[in-house]
């Protein structure tokens, strides 16, 4: 079932910081010192100083492991994931602070994925693919359906918006995850003729 939501600019606000302020620690996706625009390093950094703490992930360099959560993965899914979990990049990301994960969007995609905190060495999950329903032979996603906002919200569930702001995205945290296309957002009237499916003004 579809739905319309009002979307406010204080819930679409986000950056490549997701932050678990009680323990002062925060997560950052980067871009390396060689290819800043590559932004698929994952790092733990002290909100107070701003240093960075410890590198969890580097693209083409640290070990890790994979599993999904569907049970017929996509087969480019497959080749993004265990070549390079963050894939081509990061779009978006978000803490999941009660179950200890960061999730995340790679770009050119539209997927969740997911890495777990509590684990020494770098795990990671893919939720689902294709969140979006894409032709069989695409191999990435068209840019207006790429998830590029996330966030996990008080209610407990995740929430992520494609680049159109056509689909957002509702998806739970625990065993057996459930991801739900909500529809798309309509525009709050004080945003006074900016629109979120204008990619100008957005």
């Amino acid at each position: 079932m579809k739905c319309k939501i009002l979307l406010f600019p204080a819930f679409i606000a986000t950056s490549f910081f997701a932050n678990a302020q009680s323990t002062g620690k925060t997560y950052a996706i980067t871009g390396k010192a060689n290819n800043s625009f590559f932004w698929a390093d994952i790092k733990q950094v002290d909100i107070a100083s701003g240093k960075v703490v410890k590198t969890l992930f580097e693209a083409d360099k640290t070990p890790f492991k994979t599993v999904s959560l569907e049970k017929v993965a996509d087969a480019n899914t497959a080749r993004s994931i265990t070549t390079n979990p963050t894939g081509l990049g990061v779009a978006a990301c978000a803490l999941d602070v009660l179950h200890n994960r960061l999730y995340f969007a790679p770009m050119h995609f539209s997927e969740i994925r997911y890495l777990d905190l509590s684990k020494a060495d770098a795990n990671f999950t893919t939720v689902k693919s294709k969140v979006i329903a894409s032709p069989d032979e695409a191999v990435y996603q068209s840019e207006e359906n790429q998830l590029t906002r996330m966030v996990i919200a008080a209610d407990g569930y995740g929430y992520a918006l494609t680049n159109d702001g056509n689909h957002l995205i509702r998806f739970s945290t625990g065993k057996k995850p459930i991801v739900q296309d909500l529809g798309s957002v309509i525009d709050a009237a004080e945003n006074n003729g900016l629109s979120i499916h204008n990619k100008c003004s957005s």
